[in-house]
């Protein structure tokens, strides 16, 4: 949601005459690399969201260590 506040947009947003099927979106998503998504942004965002995605889902987040990357 803040990447999409700075950007105004996401690799898998269209516009409203441009339709794309959930599959194609999908696609999109997971071909979507960090360096991509937060381009033109503060690194700081990269940071976080490569840490969260190494994280398993029973994993708890390391909040010193989000706070230290910001």
């Amino acid at each position: 949601m803040l990447i999409y506040l700075l950007c105004s947009s996401l690799p898998w947003l269209t516009s409203d005459h441009e339709k794309l099927s959930s599959s194609s979106i999908l696609e999109r998503k997971v071909n979507t690399t960090i360096k991509v998504l937060c381009n033109g942004i503060p690194v700081e965002f990269a940071s976080v969201l490569i840490y969260t995605c190494s994280l398993v889902f029973s994993e708890d987040p390391d909040y010193e260590h989000l706070c230290s990357l910001l």
